[in-house]
């Protein structure tokens, strides 16, 4: 290891070169060299400088390629090299690689951005580095209570798709719905990842359990769960609520026959739950239509699979054919020579 820097108490910064450090090898966190985020940091980097000190540890003794692993401010760290930065402020911090880890995870798990599957990974790693950790323990030390760690545990361990994990930590899955789409299995988190997309962690949550329920009534039964539509009760938005009481809309179409106070009321209960004949109707028809498109994908999956096997199968055979005419080729080339190798025998 070089004399630039050396191990100094956290409240001190130390420049060092930045082809001395590295991402550290414990690092979980992915940088995105293409995004607005990353982008907006090397233009501030340019144009104000490097403020911000980057937290590292020191490199194995006997490393010669480097001297630091970068423990928190990868983002930037990557950024000065971006913009040719060729120093860099840093704090040095003599711990090990499960004490960095613990490090990466308490700079993460705060950030606004941070991405669900990461932190998860994190929290795993560092429960698996350290055997005796309870997850009440971890759960302290993060500021943090025991069902939220709980729940990420379970999503990293129940999820494993990897175009599943990429729309939860880009945020087009809400977590409540990542949560509940751990609950079922495998096939069945592919089938309604569309729903965790669009839906409401209501109306979601719901339909998971709805879905849990067939599933376990058709495995008692020895069957396979057909969907069906089993609305539940869902509460109308605020936007909705404010408009309908400035139109009546929905008010005038549902009451126009009634007859009794009391049928209106129970009128206004169902729509205010979403369980009016019009309300029922327009979520039927979204339902039919998610089924229907459930279907195609599920029918192009397979065609794609079925054209993936028979690529394959073509390319195999392509393969024998080829490797049969270089066998038939070298025995035509070398025909005189094994007729007179075989008279000589």
């Amino acid at each position: 290891m070089s004399d630039e820097a050396t191990i100094i108490p956290t409240s001190k910064l130390k420049t060092v070169s930045v082809d001395r450090c590295v991402a550290s090898p414990t690092l979980m966190r992915e940088v995105d060299k293409e995004s607005e985020e990353f982008i907006g940091i090397c233009d501030s980097i340019r144009q104000e400088g490097f403020i911000s000190a980057v937290t590292v540890r020191p490199a194995e003794r006997g490393q010669k390629d480097y001297d630091y692993y970068v423990v928190d401010g990868l983002h930037r760290f990557l950024a000065a090299q971006t913009v040719g930065m060729t120093d860099i402020p840093v704090v040095i911090r003599n711990i090990d690689e499960a004490e960095a880890l613990k490090v990466m995870l308490m700079g993460n798990i705060h950030k606004k951005d941070a991405k669900p599957f990461e932190e998860a990974k994190m929290i795993r790693a560092v429960l698996a580095n350290e055997p005796t950790m309870t997850i009440t323990d971890m759960g302290q030390s993060l500021g943090k209570n025991v069902i939220y760690i709980r729940k990420r545990l379970k999503l990293v361990a129940k999820i494993t798709n990897p175009e599943i994990m990429k729309e939860v930590d880009s945020g087009k899955i809400n977590l409540n719905n990542a949560i509940e789409l751990s609950r079922l299995p495998a096939a069945d988190q592919v089938a309604m990842l569309a729903d965790a997309k669009t839906m409401s962690s209501q109306e979601f949550t719901a339909n998971v359990e709805s879905h849990l329920t067939e599933a376990r009534k058709a495995a008692n039964k020895g069957e396979k769960a057909a969907p069906k539509f089993e609305p539940h009760l869902i509460l109308q938005t605020r936007k909705k609520l404010r408009e309908e009481m400035e139109s009546l809309t929905a008010g005038h179409a549902l009451c126009a026959d009634l007859k009794t106070p009391l049928e209106g009321y129970a009128v206004a209960l169902k729509w205010i739950h979403s369980m009016d004949p019009l309300t029922l109707e327009e979520r039927q028809a979204k339902w039919e239509e998610k089924q229907l498109q459930k279907e195609q994908d599920k029918q192009r999956r397979t065609m794609e699979a079925s054209l993936r096997k028979t690529e394959k199968t073509r390319k195999e055979l392509a393969e024998a054919e080829a490797s049969a005419q270089t066998a038939t080729d070298w025995l035509q080339k070398h025909s005189n020579e094994i007729a007179a190798a075989a008279v000589n025998s």
